[in-house]
């Protein structure tokens, strides 16, 4: 078969196999090869170590071929990176093997030509324009029509294009593109469609290729991949008018973002935050998401897109005419990136100076100046890394944003362990742990942290983690205050990072969380649980008796009259302490109501305001499965409540006692239905049987474990058990014994 002229891999896969056949340095460089690729999309540091140790080998064994392609990947991967800086010399010093006659044959070396008219496209694709035209126009009459640098070659006149506002050039070349597509499609070539659209502002074609892009990622696992899809589309859906959409979208990727997102994702994902701030009109979260993604491309040198965001952070902040000072971090942004833009980029160079701001010009190498080695360059872009990092944090902190403080706790546990800082990286990981625990976040969400701190525990000598752990718990780390001290007090961050500690440990969280002295908060929780109940009633109305609906009204008809008792006998003073009692005794008799089976109109007109609006969230609640039910939601740490709820009920001793434990074990056996109705759902059967073994539990008075034909998987078993032991142990359940009345 003859060979096909547009196979630029072929030559590689006939020496990888030659190579892995033989006994020497070569089958190791294959073997650093392969290893870059596993990394290439999840973890950049790993991908570079990996690719310079195979460079090493081929430079040690002479072998150009090998050199050239594994610089150009190199390259890639610094420019996947979005390290534009970095990229350049090196792509300029790569042209000088490229044009060596001795690699003529290698079809990698057209790619090196690609590699310089990429960082173009990066830094500034409209300022460069007419080179990025001439060098791409150079390439294509090099090649056939249909060849896969072709493509790279038309995707890069294009960017140009449509950065420069040449509409109808930038859409002839992406069609031209499509039409001469000769491999099968992939991700980040469908990715690039859209980011094409999206610069022509042509969204619905844009959200037609992130859509597409999403699928093809989805089918192929790849996440890095899916988050820029889903980053594409969310701003898409901004730019559409679609904000709730986009929010959606948003949540998505952050969710991922911590462990397997890139700096450059980051950036993407504050861009798309900051228009979405505007399109909300929240100003502040614009210009803060916009500024702090311009310093992030400032720093790795996409100019263009660095003065974009910063310029719109400040138009934002002055057309909301928020304080100068907000807006004064971004305008000085603006002003250094356009520094660094060829004159060609007027657009840019004319909103600067609307603005009232000169460019800050690049300044130029003292003489004599000693460049960086790489190991230098490395240190330095690490160091900067960890600034940006701890700028995010504080940020975050300022705006609120707990969600964006866990992302960031974790990525600096990984910026510390993968600088061998273990012991720092400890303390980010349990902050993080915690915080994730403090927002009940689902176990899959919360999973990385505890499995790293897992690890780490069998790396470092014994006792390390633990004593990190107790340290933690001590007190609230003065880097979360600004975040967390008026939320969370001493005591309530404690018992969080023991329940982490309980998770590192393999062990069941049992210990009941802390009861605070804030009176709305206890409120607050005895609403959401009588609230949740009751909807799960409204949910299954035709498995839940009349017999045990009424003993939920008649505990709540007790409530209502020994809150009267006890006014009467010691009345409250104070400017509205009458209203307000009148207001809960109303809202515990229409609560008594629904329980009983009133319709949801009869049970609003007992209730007065603010509780008027509950009886409409109750119904609207019963509408939902119990997954996404508030109180339940997430499952993992409904089993962990359902769990600490049963010993509490076991170990309180009053005249209630029998009647509270058999309304828990009609609430456990209401949250048991919707678990069973979804039978292509397995993972979520041994939940209901867990929940079924508490109720069988409550109904025995503790006496005895359920016995099952089948014992339950882990980790519902050593909860169980645990959960009857923990009974026992606070010494109110005797085994032997009939418990107390």
């Amino acid at each position: 078969m003859a060979k096909d002229p547009t196979d630029i891999w072929a030559w590689t896969h006939a020496d990888e196999e030659r190579f892995a056949a033989e006994d020497g340095p070569k089958k190791t460089m294959i073997r650093y090869y392969y290893e870059f690729w596993q990394q290439y999309k999840n973890d950049g540091d790993s991908a570079n170590l990996a690719i310079n140790q195979a460079l090493d080998i081929a430079r040690s064994t002479g072998d150009l071929r090998w050199q050239l392609h594994l610089r150009h990947w190199r390259l890639q991967l610094w420019l996947h990176q979005n390290n534009v800086k970095k990229a350049l010399p090196e792509a300029v010093d790569l042209l000088t093997l490229a044009t060596d006659e001795r690699v003529r044959d290698v079809p990698q070396r057209i790619c090196a030509y690609h590699d310089i008219v990429e960082c173009y496209v990066e830094m500034d694709a409209a300022g460069y324009y007419e080179e990025i035209v001439e060098n791409s126009q150079h390439i294509l009459a090099q090649l056939p029509k249909r060849h896969s640098c072709a493509t790279c070659a038309r995707l890069h006149i294009a960017q140009a294009a449509a950065d420069a506002g040449r509409v109808p050039e930038a859409e002839l070349w992406l069609k031209l593109c499509e039409a001469n597509i000769t491999e099968e499609r992939y991700p980040e070539l469908v990715t690039s469609f859209g980011n094409k659209y999206e610069a022509l502002e042509k969204w619905k074609e844009a959200e037609r290729y992130y859509r597409e892009s999403m699928d093809i990622a989805r089918k192929r696992e790849s996440m890095p991949d899916f988050m820029n899809a889903v980053l594409g589309l969310a701003r898409a859906k901004v730019a559409q008018g679609q904000s709730q959409e986009a929010a959606s979208l948003l949540d998505n990727v952050r969710g991922n973002l911590k462990y397997r997102g890139s700096t450059p994702q980051l950036a993407r994902l504050l861009e798309v935050e900051g228009h979405l701030g505007h399109a909300l009109k929240n100003p502040q979260l614009a210009v803060s998401s916009l500024t702090r993604s311009a310093r992030i491309n400032l720093d790795v040198g996409r100019y263009r897109a660095a003065a974009l965001n910063a310029l719109s952070a400040v138009e934002i902040a002055r057309a909301s005419n928020l304080k100068e000072k907000e807006s004064e971090e971004a305008l000085e942004i603006a002003a250094q990136a356009v520094g660094y833009m060829p004159p060609a980029s007027r657009d840019i160079y004319e909103r600067l100076a609307t603005l009232g701001r000169e460019p800050i010009h690049a300044p130029l190498e003292e003489p004599g100046a000693v460049p960086l080695t790489p190991e230098q360059e490395e240190e330095r872009h690490a160091r900067k890394e960890l600034m940006a990092l701890e700028e995010m944090l504080q940020q975050n902190m300022a705006l609120g944003d707990a969600r964006g403080v866990a992302i960031i706790l974790f990525r600096l546990s990984r910026w510390y362990y993968g600088h061998k800082a273990q012991r720092a990286a400890v303390d980010y990981l349990i902050w993080n742990a915690a915080l994730e625990r403090w927002l009940k976040l689902a176990s899959e969400q919360r999973e990385d942290a505890v499995s790293a701190l897992s690890g780490i525990r069998e790396e470092l000598p014994a006792g390390t983690v633990d004593a990190a752990l107790e340290a933690a718990a001590a007190s609230l780390p003065e880097q979360l205050k600004p975040l967390l001290g008026e939320q969370v007090s001493p005591v309530r961050w404690s018992w969080l990072v023991r329940c982490v500690g309980q998770e590192v440990r393999g062990e069941p969280v049992l210990e009941e969380e802390p009861i605070e002295k804030d009176a709305d908060e206890g409120f607050n929780d005895w609403l959401e649980y009588n609230a949740g109940t009751i909807a799960l009633m409204l949910r299954f109305s035709q498995k839940a008796s009349s017999k045990e609906r009424e003993q939920w009204a008649s505990a709540l008809d007790q409530q209502g009259n020994a809150i009267s008792k006890q006014a009467q006998e010691h009345p409250v003073q104070g400017e509205g302490a009458e209203e307000q009692l009148q207001v809960t005794l109303a809202l515990i008799k229409s609560l008594a109501a629904l329980s009983r089976g009133s319709t949801g109109e009869e049970a609003r007109a007992l209730a007065l305001p603010p509780f008027d609006g509950l009886i409409d969230r109750i119904e609207a609640i019963s509408k939902l499965p119990i997954w996404e039910m508030p109180g339940f939601a997430p499952l993992d740490l409904m089993v962990e409540q359902a769990a600490r709820d049963t010993v509490r009920a076991l170990t309180r001793v009053d005249e209630y006692r029998k009647e509270r434990l058999r309304r828990l074990a009609f609430r456990l056996q209401l949250m048991q239905y919707d678990l069973l109705d979804v039978p292509e759902a397995e993972e979520l059967e041994p939940i209901a049987h867990f929940l079924e073994a508490l109720r069988k539990l409550l109904l025995s008075d503790g006496k005895r474990l359920p016995k099952f034909d089948e014992p339950l998987p882990e980790p519902f078993n050593g909860l169980l058990a645990a959960t009857f032991k923990s009974a026992q142990a606070q010494g109110v359940i005797d085994n032997e014994s009939p418990p107390h009345s």
